[in-house]
């Protein structure tokens, strides 16, 4: 999904938590405007979360595991 910046300046913070698949609660964020852009640049998707955890999972612990560590 392409978001232009005029989105962004309008304060589409909505669009850019739901096109990086962040669930809202009741689709409302409860911080100020310079807030919510914060979390949103802070945030790591759950989709690339998922992804990093599996890597961990398969190529450190799964390993560890293996080699008795």
């Amino acid at each position: 999904m392409k978001i232009l910046p005029q989105q962004l300046e309008s304060g589409n913070q909505l669009l850019v938590a739901s096109s990086m698949l962040i669930p809202m609660e009741d689709g409302r964020m409860f911080y100020d405007f310079a807030q919510q852009w914060e979390r949103l640049g802070n945030s790591v998707p759950p989709v690339m979360m998922m992804a990093i955890a599996e890597v961990i999972k398969t190529d450190i612990l799964d390993k560890a595991k293996t080699n008795g560590i």
